[in-house]
């Protein structure tokens, strides 16, 4: 590849790197490398999957750092709804900085948001400019968290740095359970990843992924399986077993995987989600808000509906106790269709679950990867299209959503504001209206966040700052 570097200032750190061709976001990144090279900034991955201490790479830390946040301003400042191809690229170039300087997490953020821009700017139904002004106000937060930490001289937790995903130990023989596996993409790989468990607190994940184009970049795969896939439904032995710390397992050769035979529901009942919430700590210091969970369907508060607005299936379980909202999108990178989930509505309620559990501002969501009814266990991205009558029933006429739970209406008429100033740009939002949306929090008891607001220098720090704390907030009510 031939990508054009544009230097938007007199410093390496202020380069952008075009690809040649469109979306093809490796060219960026071995750019980008090569280019710090030839500055004599050496990059060797990380021996054990720990932060690097402080004294590693302060200056080249903390001129990225700076390009984080103004990035994420910039991008604000025009408008979710108005970001461009150069966003893209800007991007998607500050994401191979990160890596060089091993700030995975900041890494891994802006790359989400490289693709998601891309996904808006081809006019992907997956485009979703909510999710993008979260991952850019967590990459301002936690820019500005790093940032203060090398400035007081203090060593930078995991949480803030991350850990490089293709760092693997040993961790020996592991006797596993074949949860499900589902299809994803993005501008530059497309794969799938398999989840399989140990018990209810300790699951693994392990994917397989591909170019975009099809080509396969990853031949490897477990000794005794064709691909990780083949486990799914499965109860499983595997020998020699390679993991990271963020519990991918790896799919090298060197694993031998034995077949125990088919799970059932006895083995589910045994991984059952026990009601207790994913951890809600702050983000800043690394706990997550997500994991992937077996959940005992109790009763179902209201079937399954396909929103043709928002694009998704979604119906409201009680589990352990606790009222779940599940939600299935559909996505172009899936060999899920519209009729594919439409299907699942004239479906027997299933007995068990299987899906990655998280906090979202309506309560717990539930994003399900397979289910155990009646026929057996059924995994999602593999359902055909079903001609059952009820089906149709059910969508035509669907059951009323009153039952599902409704966030504090407080936190909904700011989230509102927020959205509204984040995608026409904030370069028409002065700061006289950011004061005022913190007086909104004071009046409203959300006296934290309003200082938050009124700390910040600028419009777009301040719609950040907002947004990030608005998240914080969710999770404590």
């Amino acid at each position: 590849p031939h990508p054009a570097v544009n230097f938007m200032g007199p410093s390496l750190d202020s380069a952008v790197v075009k690809p040649s061709t469109r979306h093809d976001r490796r060219a960026v990144a071995l750019a980008v490398l090569a280019l710090w090279q030839t500055e004599g900034r050496l990059f060797e991955p990380p021996a054990t999957p720990t932060s690097s201490p402080t004294t590693q790479l302060p200056e080249e830390r903390a001129a990225v750092l700076q390009r984080t946040v103004r990035v994420a301003s910039d991008v604000l400042s025009i408008g979710l709804l108005h970001v461009g191809e150069s966003e893209a690229e800007r991007l998607g170039s500050l994401g191979a900085s990160l890596r060089g300087v091993k700030l995975h997490r900041l890494a891994v953020l802006s790359e989400r948001a490289a693709d998601q821009v891309d996904s808006r700017l081809a006019l992907d139904v997956a485009a979703n400019p909510q999710r993008l002004f979260q991952q850019l106000a967590e990459m301002n937060a936690v820019a500005e968290a790093t940032k203060q930490r090398i400035n007081e001289g203090q060593p930078l937790p995991e949480g803030l740095t991350g850990v490089a995903r293709s760092s693997y130990a040993a961790v020996g023989q592991l006797q596993l359970i074949g949860l499900g596996h589902y299809p994803w993409g993005d501008d530059r790989f497309a794969g799938n990843t398999t989840v399989v468990s140990a018990s209810a607190n300790e699951s693994y994940s392990v994917s397989s992924p591909t170019m975009a184009n099809g080509r396969s970049i990853q031949t490897h795969s477990w000794t005794g399986v064709g691909l990780p896939q083949a486990v799914v439904g499965q109860r499983l032995i595997l020998s020699n077993a390679q993991a990271s710390g963020s519990q991918r397992l790896s799919p090298t050769t060197k694993s031998t995987a034995t077949l125990a035979g088919s799970i059932t529901e006895a083995d589910l009942d045994a991984l059952r989600w026990d009601g207790r919430t994913p951890a809600t700590g702050s983000k800043l210091l690394g706990s997550t808000n997500t994991t992937w969970a077996v959940l005992a369907v109790e009763q179902t508060v209201h079937g399954a509906t396909f929103d043709e607005i928002g694009q998704e299936l979604s119906w409201v379980i009680t589990s352990a106790g606790s009222e779940v909202n599940v939600r299935l999108p559909y996505t172009r990178h899936t060999e899920q269709s519209v009729e594919t989930l439409l299907s699942l509505c004239g479906q027997t309620q299933p007995n068990f679950i299987i899906g990655r559990l998280r906090v979202a501002s309506g309560g717990l969501e539930l994003w399900p990867i397979s289910t155990m009814a009646g026929q057996g266990f059924v995994n999602l991205a593999q359902l055909k299209r079903s001609t059952d009558s009820a089906s149709k029933d059910q969508v035509d006429n669907p059951v009323a959503t009153e039952a599902r739970a409704k966030p504090s209406e407080g936190l909904t008429w700011l989230e509102d504001d927020l959205m509204g100033f984040a995608e026409s740009g904030s370069r028409s939002t002065t700061m006289d209206a950011t004061q005022e949306l913190s007086h909104r929090c004071a009046r409203a008891g959300l006296q934290t966040l309003a200082s938050i607001v009124d700390g910040a220098v600028n419009p777009s720090q301040a719609l950040l700052r907002a947004r990030w704390a608005l998240t914080l907030a969710r999770e404590l009510t």
